[in-house]
C-alpha cells in the first residue's frame, strides 16, 4: 500500500529545498517531467518537509510497522537510507544501511527501511555514480493489505465571500488531480461542498458532479461552514461520510495534502480513529515559512506552534513533528471524523473568529495531529490586519471563555484586564472609535445568544465595519507622507528608565500640550510610545498604500475611560449570571433545526428530522 508519495517542487516553486536538496546549478531538474538529472559524484537529500517520511506519528497512530522505499532510478547511484530525530538540543542523524544500484533504462528500485526506533522521520540521499543519472520519482510503501482496511469517504468544505479566483483554483487543482485522476486514492471518495456567503460565483463553476455549490447568506465563516456541513451531512448516506475537512477558501494547495491525509486516517488503529488531522499554514509571500502547526487555546490567549518556523531546515522538519499539546486545529484545514449527531459537530452563530476554537473545545479528548506535508499557503495574517476584526476579537473570545474556560481562569477581574488593556492602547493610539468598538463588544456579549440569533448577521456586520477608520489613498488625505518617518517608527528603541516612567505618568503626553503633528506609524501595529505628545498621526498601511488620520482628543479619551468604568461595574454585577446563560442555551444555538431556520433553508422533511 502506497503511504506518501515523494513530490518535485510545483512549476513556479521558489522553495525547493522543501522538496529536495542538492546543488541546482550542478544538476538539472525538470519539473514539469519531473525528472532530476544528475553529474558524476553529486548528491541530493530527500530529508525535507514534504519528502521525509514521519515515522513517529505513522507508528504512533497507524497500523503501519515496515517502511519500504520504492524509487524510480536510471543510471548508476549509491541510496542511503537515514532517520533524523532530535537529540537532546541538537539533531540526530542515523544512516540505517545502504546500497549501489545500476540501470541503462529507468526502472523501480525497493529498499526496506530496518527495524530502527519509532523517533523523527525516515529519510533517504542519493549519490550519482556515473554523469546523466536521473531520479524520476518514488514513494514510501507498507505490506498492509488494503481490502483489510475500513471504507472512508471524506467531505471538502469550504466557506467562501467574494474570492472567486482563489476557488476557482481550488476547483481546477481537485478536477484535475483528484476527480479525474483515477490513481488518486481519493479518486471517488471525495466531495466537495462549497457556501458561497457572497452569491458571486456562478452554478457553472461546480459543474463536476462532485463539488456542490450553495448560495448563502453572509452569516460569516461559522454561518459558511456550517452551511456546507449540513449540505454534506445530508448526503451522508448517499456518499458514505466519514470525514469532513474544513478549509478556507483564500489558499494555495495541493491535492496531495488532502492525500496524505486521506492515507493516514484510513491506516489509524482501532483506538486511534476519533484522531483530528490538522494543516500547518504557511506563507505565500515566503513559501518555506510556516505560520503555525497546530494551536494550543487557553482563557489568556492562543498559541500558534512553530511559529515562524524555516522548513527548508532539516532540524525544523524534526522539531515540526515533535508533539507538543497542541488542543485546536484551525479551520483554514481541519479534518474530523463524523461521530454522535450532525448536532454535535455544527458551530455556533458568532459570525467570524473563535468558531474552530469552540469546536476543538467541545473535543478536548480527541488527539489533535498535525503531519509534515499535510499544509496550505496562506497569506501572512500581518497582511490581513483590519480595525474591525477588534470587535469580534473580543466578544467572541468572552463567548468561547464563558462556553469553555475554566471558572478559576475567566473571572471579571480577567475581563478587566483584557478590556481594559484594549480601551487603553488605543485611547494613547488616538483610535477612539476603536476604543468604543471594544466597549460595544463587550455590551453585545452581555446579551447572549438569544440575542445573536435574531439579528441579521450581514447587517451587524456592516455596522460593525462602519464604525472604524476608513482608509483612503495618500492624495486624499490632509499630510505628506514621510517615508523616512514610516521607517523609523516601525521599530522602538529602547529608552531610559526615567523617560519611560514619565511617559507613563503622563499617559503618554495626553496630560501634556502637544508638540508634533503628522507623524507616521504603521497602521497594523503601530507603537504608543510614537504618539508621545503627537496632536495627530497619519496610520499608513504599505500593502494598499492607503492610511487614515487620528487626532488626540483629551476629553473622548476621558469619556471612552469612563464608559469602561461603568462597564466593568456591570461586569462584576452580570458577570455569572451571563456565563450561566451562554451554558445553559449552547446546546439549542449548534442544533441543525435552528441553523435551517437561521440561514433561511429548507427544513428536513418530518420522516428525516425523526432520523
Amino acid at each position: 500500500m502506497k503511504l506518501q508519495e515523494l513530490l518535485f517542487p510545483e512549476i513556479g516553486e521558489t522553495a525547493k529545498d522543501m522538496y529536495m536538496r542538492c546543488d541546482f546549478n550542478k544538476n538539472s531538474l525538470n519539473i514539469r517531467e519531473k525528472r532530476l538529472t544528475m553529474k558524476n559524484r553529486q548528491d541530493v537529500w530527500f530529508d525535507t518537509y514534504f519528502n521525509s517520511f514521519s515515522v513517529e506519528k505513522w507508528k504512533k497512530y497507524t497500523v503501519v510497522n515496515a517502511v519500504e522505499l520504492r524509487l524510480t532510478l536510471k543510471g548508476a547511484f549509491e541510496v542511503a537510507l537515514t532517520r533524523f530525530e532530535i537529540d537532546g538540543d541538537g539533531l540526530a542523524k542515523y544512516v540505517l544501511c545502504g546500497d549501489s544500484v545500476s540501470c541503462g533504462e529507468a526502472r523501480e528500485f525497493r529498499f526496506v527501511y530496518p527495524p530502527c526506533p519509532a523517533k523523527g522521520i525516515l529519510a533517504f540521499e542519493l549519490t550519482a555514480l556515473e554523469k546523466n543519472s536521473e531520479f524520476l520519482g518514488g514513494a514510501y510503501y507498507t505490506d498492509i493489505d488494503e481490502s483489510s482496511l475500513p471504507e472512508m469517504t471524506l467531505a471538502l468544505c469550504i466557506c467562501t465571500y467574494k474570492r472567486e479566483d482563489y476557488i476557482k483554483n481550488t476547483i481546477d487543482i481537485l478536477k484535475r488531480d483528484v476527480f479525474e485522476n483515477k490513481d488518486s486514492p481519493l479518486h471517488g471518495r471525495f466531495h466537495v461542498y462549497i457556501a458561497d456567503n457572497g452569491r458571486t460565483l456562478k452554478p457553472e463553476v461546480a459543474a463536476d458532479r462532485g463539488i456542490r455549490l450553495f448560495p448563502n447568506i453572509n452569516a460569516g465563516g461559522s454561518g459558511g461552514f456550517t452551511r456546507a456541513m449540513i449540505e454534506a451531512l445530508s448526503e451522508r448516506e448517499k456518499t458514505g461520510l466519514t470525514h469532513i475537512v474544513l478549509m478556507d477558501d483564500d489558499v494555495v494547495f495541493t491535492a496531495d495534502a488532502l492525500e496524505r491525509a486521506y492515507t493516514f486516517l484510513r491506516v489509524l488503529k482501532p483506538d486511534s480513529r476519533n484522531v483530528m488531522l490538522g494543516g500547518a499554514m504557511l506563507r505565500i509571500d515566503r513559501p518555506y515559512l510556516q505560520h503555525g502547526a497546530g494551536e494550543t487555546w487557553r482563557v489568556d490567549g492562543t498559541v500558534f506552534n512553530k511559529l515562524n518556523y524555516n522548513m527548508r531546515s532539516i532540524e525544523n522538519v524534526a522539531r515540526n513533528e515533535i508533539e507538543d499539546g497542541s488542543n485546536q486545529l484551525a479551520w483554514w484545514f481541519c479534518c474530523f471524523p463524523i461521530s454522535g449527531t450532525q448536532d454535535d459537530i455544527l458551530s455556533i452563530p458568532i459570525f467570524f473568529q473563535y468558531d474552530d476554537i469552540d469546536f476543538n473545545q467541545r473535543y478536548r479528548g480527541m488527539a489533535k495531529v498535525t503531519l509534515n506535508g499535510v499544509c496550505l499557503w496562506h497569506e501572512s495574517f500581518g497582511k490581513k490586519q483590519s480595525l474591525w476584526k477588534e470587535y469580534y476579537a473580543i466578544r467572541n473570545r468572552l463567548i468561547i471563555c464563558a462556553l469553555h474556560g475554566p471558572e478559576a481562569e475567566f473571572t471579571p477581574g480577567f475581563v478587566q484586564r483584557l478590556l481594559g488593556g484594549v480601551v487603553l492602547r488605543n485611547i494613547l493610539l488616538y483610535r477612539y472609535k476603536c476604543a468604543w468598538l471594544a466597549l460595544r463588544a463587550t455590551e453585545d456579549w452581555f446579551k447572549g445568544f438569544q440575542w445573536l440569533a435574531v439579528q441579521d448577521p450581514d447587517a451587524l456586520h456592516r455596522e460593525v465595519m462602519a464604525s472604524v477608520y476608513k482608509s483612503t489613498p495618500l492624495s486624499e488625505l490632509p499630510v505628506a507622507f514621510n517615508g523616512e518617518t514610516y521607517k523609523q517608527n516601525r521599530v522602538w528603541e529602547k529608552e531610559g528608565r526615567l523617560r519611560r516612567l514619565f511617559r507613563r505618568m503622563t499617559l503618554n503626553g495626553l496630560l501634556l500640550p502637544a508638540n508634533r503633528h503628522g507623524v507616521v506609524v504603521p497602521a497594523e501595529y503601530p507603537i504608543h510610545g510614537h504618539l508621545y505628545r503627537v496632536g495627530s498621526a497619519l496610520n499608513y498601511d504599505a500593502e494598499s498604500r492607503c492610511g487614515f488620520m487620528v487626532y488626540r482628543d483629551v476629553k473622548e479619551s476621558l469619556r471612552v475611560w469612563a464608559a469602561y468604568r461603568r462597564l466593568i461595574k456591570k461586569m462584576r454585577r452580570l458577570f455569572a449570571e451571563t456565563v450561566k446563560l451562554y451554558r445553559d442555551s449552547y446546546p439549542q444555538y449548534r442544533t441543525e433545526s435552528f441553523w435551517r431556520e437561521y440561514l433561511g433553508i429548507a427544513r428536513l422533511p418530518e420522516n428525516k428530522e425523526e432520523k
